[in-house]
């Protein structure tokens, strides 16, 4: 069974996609011949239930949605912090 993406974000040519009852927002690129390279996950320990994700080209953050909680996502250090 393949898992549900509940949102996607594109960022600093990388792809995010986090899925229904996943504590990982997975990342990939595409190289040079148009195929895709899957990257390390990026794991939030506590996430529940992501729905929905949003990239911030300004501040490089990810924001997910995830029941009551949003969780912001730093891809300089991955440091994450619900709100």
């Amino acid at each position: 069974m393949e898992d549900k993406v509940n949102g996607v974000a594109e960022l600093d040519g990388n792809i995010y996609t986090v899925c229904q009852g996943s504590e990982a927002i997975r990342s990939y690129r595409y190289d040079c011949e148009d195929s895709v390279i899957k990257l390390k996950d990026i794991v939030v320990r506590g996430m529940k239930d992501a729905c929905d994700l949003v990239a911030c080209l300004k501040t490089k953050r990810l924001y997910v949605a995830d029941q009551h909680v949003i969780w912001v996502v730093t891809l300089t250090s991955h440091t994450m912090v619900s709100t």
